[in-house]
This record gives C-alpha cells, structure tokens and sequence, in this order.
C-alpha cells in the first residue's frame, strides 16, 4: 500500500479505500505472526466458535444510559420534562437513573450502588393533588450511601 495524500482522501472515499485494502491486500497475505492468511484464520475459528444472539431483553439491561437526579421532598424527581415517583427512602439523595438507549417505551429505572432498585412510575397529578406525600423517614439507614448514620 503506497502514500496517499489525505487530504485528497476524504470520507467516503477514504472508507472504501481503507475497506478495499484491507479486502483486497491484508487479509489475502501471508502473515508472519500467526503462519497463514488472515481470512484463513477467520474462517477456521468461526467453525470452532459457537455465536449465539442475544435478544432483546438481554442486551437492554447492558446498553442503558445513565443519569443522576436529586430527589425533591415530595420523594419526586424530574426527567424530561415529566415527574416521576421515587421511593421515600431517597429524598434529598442524589440519585443514578437508567432507561434504554432508544427511549420510545418510557422506562426509567432507579439504581442504587449498581443494583436496580425499581421501575419508576409517572406521577398521577390527579391523585398527587390528594394525597399526602411522605416526609423523609427517620431511619438512620441510607440506601444511596450503603452506611447507617448514627
């Protein structure tokens, strides 16, 4: 493969070249390292290798995007213009949110140290209007800081 100018090269062009060569001269030559064409030693360990798919399910959990959000008083938190419910143990923390990368089905999930906590919920206006919102508990354990305050 000889020089190229790259400014000459650009984008597309630059993509095929590049696939072109490693197509039409890398993998086609011997390579010393490993005795044998690169193709070669694809195609022999793609029969040894069994590639199952993941499904949708699987791969979801994996490729979820992170947020933090501090937790109002009224154990609520604001993501997107809309307000979800939170549980009361987390009032005043800062807390980690997750949901899918394509973000079309309106998950939002709670985490707390890496562990999914929950699945959180729209507010209700009609019923947060009448109901009573919890104050923060008075327990000394704190979820987000995995320690007990004394």
């Amino acid at each position: 493969m000889g020089a190229i100018d790259s400014e000459w090269l650009q984008g597309k062009q630059r993509e095929h070249y590049v696939i072109g060569s490693l197509k039409d001269d890398y993998h086609h030559k011997l390579h010393k390292g490993i005795d044998q064409r690169p193709i070669d030693r694809y195609q022999a360990s793609v029969q040894r290798v069994d590639i199952r798919r993941l499904s949708r399910a699987e791969l979801d959990p994996i490729f979820l995007v992170r947020h933090e959000r501090i937790v109002s008083n009224d154990a609520t938190l604001s993501f997107r213009g809309r307000i979800y419910e939170v549980p009361a143990a987390y009032i005043r923390q800062r807390v980690e949110l997750r949901h899918p990368i394509d973000d079309d089905r309106d998950e939002l999930y709670l985490f707390d140290n890496g562990a999914r906590i929950a699945r959180l919920k729209l507010v209700d206006a009609n019923e947060n209007a009448r109901t009573f919102k919890p104050s923060k508990p008075e327990s000394p354990v704190s979820f987000a800081d995995s320690r007990v305050n004394r």
